[in-house]
């Protein structure tokens, strides 16, 4: 299935490649992560808020440029990774700047993992080879919220958390506008 998954990605449906907090990390200092005993407020906040099933399942970091975003969210994402909890994260970069790639990139991320999630996926898109061309808020749904739904239905660890980080210096203002509204409906 994930030869399926992938012959997808690498055909009508086009994702981004090198977007994860892995692919930047010690690219520079814009990814470089928080040093030692740095952010720790903020850091606990956001743990605290990724283990809490009670809290809001959107948790937004914002703040002026140069207050260290970056390496707050690449610090929380390999956190989140060392505890089996970060599924995708998309950093928005060079490479992933073009805010309509964000769901397609998630899907396949999210599709190598956990083989519930894998399934949905490619079922999706075995029955809609042309979700490329839907608009963006089906492509979420069938993508990501659909497949993820059914997944917890079938018991995966439910408690995921996806970072998506520097999404406003994405191009595509009007998909980063429904991505957002779609991410808090």
């Amino acid at each position: 299935m994930v030869w399926l998954l992938n012959e997808y990605f690498s055909g009508s449906l086009k994702s981004a490649d090198g977007v994860s907090y892995k692919s930047h990390r010690g690219r520079g200092s814009e990814f470089a992560g928080c040093m030692e005993d740095t952010r720790v407020n903020v850091l606990e906040d956001l743990e605290r808020w990724a283990d809490d099933d009670t809290a809001p399942k959107v948790c937004w970091l914002g703040g002026m440029a140069g207050i260290g975003k970056s390496s707050v969210a690449v610090t929380f994402s390999e956190r989140m990774d060392k505890k089996l909890k970060l599924r995708p994260s998309f950093f928005c970069s060079d490479s992933g700047r073009d805010a309509r790639l964000i769901v397609p990139t998630i899907a396949r991320m999210l599709g190598q993992i956990p083989p519930q999630i894998r399934s949905a996926i490619c079922e999706v898109l075995r029955n809609n080879p042309d979700v490329a061309a839907d608009t963006f808020l089906e492509q979420f749904r069938c993508l990501l919220v659909h497949p993820v739904r059914d997944a917890n239905r079938q018991s995966v660890e439910r408690h995921k958390i996806v970072v998506i980080h520097a999404i406003d210096e994405c191009v595509n203002q009007s998909t980063v506008e429904s991505l957002i509204k779609a991410f808090l409906t």
